[in-house]
This record gives C-alpha cells, structure tokens and sequence, in this order.
C-alpha cells in the first residue's frame, strides 16, 4: 500500500490541511485546541449531556404541544357546548317548531299567530298507564286534578286528555272525589296554582 501523502489531500480540504500545519506555530487558543484525535476519541463521551439534553426538550415540547392541543379541543368544545345552549335556549322561546320546507306568510310570524301553537293539543298517550298510578289514589294531587279540569270546574272528555275508557272514568271519579272533599275548588282554578302563576 503507497504512502498516504498529505498534500494530496490539501486540493480537497485545503482548510483542514493548513489548520494542521499551523496549529504547532499559532498562539491562538482555539486553533491550539483544536485536534482531530481527540475529538475522534472523546466523540461518545462529549455530546452525552447535550443529546440527554436535547431529548428532555425534545420530549418537553411534544408534551407541551400535546396540552396547547387538548387545551385548545377543550376551549372549542366549551364554546360550542355555550352556542348550542343559546340555540336551545331561543328554539324554547319560539312557540312554532319550523321544519324545512314549511311554507310561510308575513303574518304567519305575528305573535298572536305564534300564540296559536302554544296551545295544548290533545294528547295522543295514556298518561295514568304510562305512569302505572291509579287515579282513584290521587285525589289529593290538585297539580294532577287541575290538568283533566276545565278553569270552570268541567271535566275534560277523552279527546283532549288521551286516558283510555277505563282510566277516563276513574279521573273523573278522583275529580268528582276532590271536590266533593272541598280539596279542589269546582269553579276555578285551585289558589296554590294561581298564586304560582301569578308569580
């Protein structure tokens, strides 16, 4: 094998050849420091703190990038948790439930048109079967009574109150009951529902 001669190399690095030719006769700390072999020998060793430490931020960061996100997910989720409220809070407000494709005039928005639809509808669901309770045991219920009586004092026949055959006579029995008792008053509301009304 010919000798390695260091000219040759100096066309490739010529800054890395001069270096070594001058490091003997220069004074300048850094250039005197400088050796090849050393560093060859102390490359596991030297940069151990700095990759631990480039690691730990490393790991630092993708933690801190990983909460800056959930952070971010949470905020967003709150916000439109606050939206859909607002919109749920307005859709109670509006009496009319608009579907799409609902044909509408100017004067279907007034609000005594809009009052229309608050208006209870008759009910379509047995509510005593629903519930399992046996009207005859609720005489003392006025919230109860109050809802299958008219404000006069007249009871509601099946068509507005939904109840089956069975249960129909039996709320008109408890009806009949309360105000025979003097519990529910028979031409007027009862005075614990008004005073809550009036409220």
């Amino acid at each position: 094998m010919p000798p390695r001669l260091p000219f040759i190399q100096s066309g490739s690095a010529p800054s890395s050849f001069l270096r070594r030719l001058a490091r003997p006769l220069s004074t300048t700390p850094a250039l005197s420091q400088y050796n090849p072999a050393s560093n060859i020998l102390t490359l596991d060793r030297q940069p151990a703190a700095q990759s631990a430490e480039r690691v730990q931020n490393l790991v630092r960061e993708k933690a801190r990038a990983q909460s800056e996100a959930q952070q971010a997910k949470r905020r967003a989720d709150l916000q439109l948790i606050q939206e859909r409220k607002v919109s749920d809070d307005y859709m109670r407000q509006m009496p009319r439930r608009w579907q799409t494709g609902d044909v509408y005039a100017p004067h279907d928005l007034n609000p005594h048109q809009l009052a229309k639809w608050k208006r209870r509808g008759p009910s379509d669901v047995d509510v005593v079967d629903l519930l399992n309770v046996n009207p005859l045991d609720m005489y003392r219920n006025f919230a109860m009574i109050s809802e299958y009586v008219t404000s006069t004092g007249q009871i509601n026949s099946t068509r507005y109150t939904g109840l089956r055959p069975r249960n129909q006579r039996r709320m008109a029995k408890a009806i009949r009951r309360a105000m025979g008792m003097g519990i529910h008053p028979s031409v007027h509301y009862h005075p614990e529902l008004l005073k809550k009304w009036t409220r």
